[in-house]
């Protein structure tokens, strides 16, 4: 059993919190298809996962495809013309916005904005 999914009383909580179980934390599952797959948007092993996470706790499931967010949106630099082009041929759609979104409501975070005369800014809260 998971920490985050028991019941506990007021004094059991203050104790579990002094130890940061990593069962305690919330989870996002990411599954890594293959290109074809994602493009496709079908993989045979993603109901038996489905089942299993919901099984276990629960929590999002998020299918993504690491070559092609790297492909897309690597470190080493893409241009747009070219980060278009691929997007285009492919019909790739960056996971990256759903992950974070997840993440954000998983770990219970928002955005909090502030304004002055030279800059804004944006603060994760």
């Amino acid at each position: 059993m998971w920490v985050k999914d028991g019941e506990w009383s007021g004094y059991e909580i203050e104790w579990l919190n002094n130890h940061n179980f990593l069962t305690a934390k919330p989870v996002v599952y990411l599954i890594n298809l293959s290109e074809d797959e994602y493009a496709k948007q079908a993989n045979k092993h993603l109901a038996g996962i489905k089942t299993w996470i919901d099984t276990h706790g629960g929590g999002p499931m998020i299918p993504y495809t690491a070559i092609g967010e790297n492909t897309c949106v690597n470190a080493g630099g893409i241009d747009d013309e070219s980060r278009a082009k691929f997007q285009a041929e492919t019909g790739f759609k960056s996971a990256i916005p759903r992950i974070i979104k997840a993440g954000y409501r998983a770990l219970r975070l928002g955005h909090f904005f502030t304004a002055g005369e030279d800059e804004v800014k944006q603060w994760t809260i």
